[in-house]
């Protein structure tokens, strides 16, 4: 019954595009619901145990995990925390524009305005049809 009940959960994840090993082992993306969260607290508190597991994480989760809780940072106020979190979801993926546009927001708001222009061109150069560039 067990194998039956994993198996249609397979051919449901392998129709709806999920990680069929997310379904098998909770533990996997431990802390990703959170990581998602709209109240920053819980953002932060989600994204940072993704991040203590970071080297089980696809490329996709270990971008969100660090533009998330950087997002959660900036929303803080807190530049520092927002810039070195960016930073590290850039070294993943040098052009992702809503990355950079975060990026640049954080910059202006330590007012380093040259930086925050150099990375919302980067954004838009990157993708020039993104909403975030």
């Amino acid at each position: 019954m067990q194998t039956r009940l994993y198996l249609s959960a397979a051919a449901a994840a392998l129709f709806l595009g999920t990680n069929v090993a997310a379904l098998a082992d909770p533990r996997f993306h431990p802390g990703m619901e959170q990581c998602h969260s709209t109240d920053i607290a819980t953002r932060i508190a989600g994204c940072s145990r993704v991040i203590e597991h970071i080297e089980r994480e696809t490329k996709h989760n270990k971008i969100c995990a660090y533009y998330n809780r950087g997002d959660a940072y900036e929303a803080q106020g807190d530049h520092e925390r927002a810039l070195a979190d960016l930073s590290k979801a850039l070294e993943l993926d040098p052009k992702a524009a809503d990355v950079l546009a975060a990026r640049a927001l954080a910059y202006k708001g330590r007012g380093e305005l040259d930086r925050a222009l150099a990375d919302y061109d980067t954004a838009i150069a990157a993708n020039p049809k993104s909403a975030a560039a």
